[in-house]
């Protein structure tokens, strides 16, 4: 095949998937508060990164060379003679797009599209309530690439919410290690630490919370509980007044 007919193809390709997804499923494309194609396949809604997905998974199928890029908030498909944005269903064949538009980018591996992938169904799954479903994906997403904080902080909030208290804070204790600048991660483990009943470390790491963000009044509100059922109420009305004077 030579490159004019593989344009060709490629083009026609990515009509089609566009077509897919903005009118042949009657798709209301752009809403999608979950991620994913499982969440997205019952709600008929699409965000950036399933919609990249969906590219890449029938690329991958018609056997036609695909990458995915990851920039700043967004995910961009790069074909042979393309690059597509599946935000827009624009594509274009400018050589130098990617370095044009952005100063950072990642050309994700296949163990990273297929961990992204389970982690954003993980997410769909646990938005469903379903918190076991949602661990075991986060744990396969884990498996392909153990260095990224936001999985073990998704999983960490799931084994919260099934009263693994022990288990949540394993995984708060390896997102903090992976990204110690993230003030809700030691917000969730001091959630976890107070489920077990571990309150002195609970209000350090509630403290440490507001630390990284003052201004959030959770973490005020969740130090003030615990000093409260220490005993420590002159303390837990500090914190309480602290965040009734933050916005909501």
């Amino acid at each position: 095949m030579d490159i004019k007919e593989e344009k060709k193809r490629e083009e026609a390709f990515i009509t089609e998937v566009w077509g897919i997804m903005k009118s042949n499923l009657n798709i209301k494309y752009g809403s999608n508060k979950f991620g994913f194609l499982y969440e997205s396949l019952k709600t008929n809604e699409f965000n950036c990164q399933t919609s990249a997905f969906l590219v890449y998974n029938i690329a991958k199928q018609l056997g036609i060379e695909i990458q995915m890029i990851l920039v700043p908030e967004h995910v961009l498909v790069k074909t042979e003679n393309f690059y597509f944005e599946t935000t827009y269903g624009l594509y274009t064949d400018k050589k130098n797009y990617l370095e044009s538009k952005y100063r950072y980018y990642d050309i994700l591996t296949e163990d990273q599209i297929q961990s992204i992938t389970y982690e954003n169904r993980g997410i769909a799954k646990y938005n469903l309530e379903d918190y076991k479903g949602a661990i075991e994906d986060y744990t396969r997403a884990i498996k392909l690439n153990p260095n990224r904080a936001g999985t073990y902080y998704n999983r960490g909030i799931a084994k919260y919410n099934l009263e693994d208290y022990k288990g949540a804070i394993e995984d708060n204790d390896k997102a903090i290690e992976l990204n110690p600048s993230n003030a809700w991660t030691y917000n969730n483990r001091g959630n976890a630490k107070c489920g077990l009943g571990d309150y002195k470390e609970a209000i350090e790491d509630y403290t440490r919370a507001i630390e990284l963000d003052p201004n959030e009044r959770l973490f005020y509100s969740n130090r003030g509980n615990v000093k409260k059922r220490i005993g420590d109420m002159f303390g837990a009305n500090e914190d309480f007044k602290k965040a009734e004077e933050l916005p909501e």
